[in-house]
């Protein structure tokens, strides 16, 4: 829960065990923030450290929208003083969760918006996914370096293969359920249910 609360953490952990992610930089400054965002090249995206919905999250295409939103960020109390920058990534409009019980991916879907943050929260489409070899491997990897028996996975589909984008250790699963019809409740409290019984 710790580690993926704090997606400066989450990102440490995944670029340790060399599992590919948007390339990422994590300052402390409004100027260390754009010089930042500059090495990693526009458009960048600024999301706060902690944070879940796709709210705060902020799509950066220059130097002046990166200067004021970094300023900005400054004047909003301690919670975000830490800046966490990613390069953004062209998703084709979707992106990919999982939902993962034990370190196994449970549902797997697409969620579409004509919007660049494709969140249910914020009124994307669920839609069923279908697994693939190179994806379920990444899955896998990326669950037994977090750790945890419950875990969702946002992926991104890029043209040079999947890369996570984050790691959530207290997922809802609304949008999972009514994409694929299963019954994610159920399955986690027998998971917890066969936990208690190997005691």
């Amino acid at each position: 829960m710790l580690l993926c609360g704090d997606k400066i953490a989450t990102a440490a952990a995944l670029e340790k065990a060399g599992i590919p992610q948007p390339d990422w930089r994590a300052t402390a400054s409004p100027g260390s923030a754009v010089k930042a965002a500059e090495s990693l090249g526009y458009p960048v995206v600024f999301k706060p450290v902690a944070g879940s919905w796709g709210r705060l999250l902020a799509k950066v295409d220059s130097r002046e929208s990166c200067e004021a939103i970094a300023e900005h960020k400054a004047q909003m109390g301690p919670a975000h003083s830490v800046y966490f920058i990613q390069k953004y990534v062209e998703k084709n409009g979707f992106d990919i969760r999982a939902v993962m019980i034990g370190g196994k991916t449970v549902t797997l879907m697409k969620r579409c918006s004509d919007h660049w943050i494709t969140n249910t929260a914020r009124g994307a489409s669920p839609e069923p996914y279908p697994m693939d070899p190179e994806l379920e491997n990444l899955l896998e990897r990326t669950a037994s370096v977090i750790g945890g028996d419950f875990l969702a996975v946002d992926v991104f589909k890029t043209a040079k293969g999947y890369v996570i984008n984050e790691v959530n250790g207290q997922p809802e699963f609304h949008g999972s359920m009514t994409a694929t019809g299963t019954d994610i409740g159920r399955l986690m409290i027998e998971y917890a249910a066969k936990l208690d019984e190997a005691k």
